[in-house]
């Protein structure tokens, strides 16, 4: 099963690709996407076809996306959210399930602690998927998102039913 992470971010979006098969994982491929336009629509396009292409290209049977949290700034929220609303627009053009999941809730599931540091989720993404040598923080968290349910579990309980099933039932 290929699960597929997302770290949204309107000038820097994390992603990361993991594939679970016989109780082993492995990673399939990571990255960030940087968009160099300014403009925020045209920057939005361009994560939109670059979200879009990385979906067509590992076909994932689920996608994890780290969901929102607090901010003081209004504006740095609001460009969060519409970076996590065109993640769920191509999900939902290309009919693959999402889960949106809470920072706290991917820390606790892959670095054993809610409250861990980037360091420590750095560490155990690592040490899980067996990384070597220097990797981008946001393919780091994205790798992170995409292992918190296969971790966690809630992949193989719904794993018979994924194909079949509407974005809106993981949401």
């Amino acid at each position: 099963m290929v699960v597929l992470g997302f770290d949204p971010g309107p000038k820097n979006c994390g992603w990361g690709a993991i594939e679970s098969r016989g109780g082993r994982i492995h990673a399939l491929g990571f990255g960030v996407i940087s968009p160099s336009v300014e403009e925020e629509g045209g920057r939005l396009a361009l994560i939109l076809d670059e979200v879009r292409g990385l979906v067509r290209r590992y076909k994932p049977s689920l996608v994890a996306v780290e969901g929102m949290f607090y901010r003081r700034s209004y504006r740095a929220t609001e460009r969060l959210g519409k970076v996590l609303g065109v993640i769920l627009a191509v999900c939902g053009e290309e009919g693959v399930p999402v889960e949106v999941i809470p920072p706290p809730k991917v820390k606790a599931a892959v670095a054993g602690w809610g409250g861990a540091d980037k360091a420590a989720l750095a560490k155990a993404v690592r040490l899980i998927l067996r990384l070597d040598g220097r990797l981008p923080q946001h393919a780091i968290d994205a790798l992170a998102v995409a292992l918190c349910p296969v971790l966690l579990g809630s992949v193989t309980e719904r794993d018979k039913t994924l194909h079949s099933s509407s974005p809106r039932d993981f949401q």
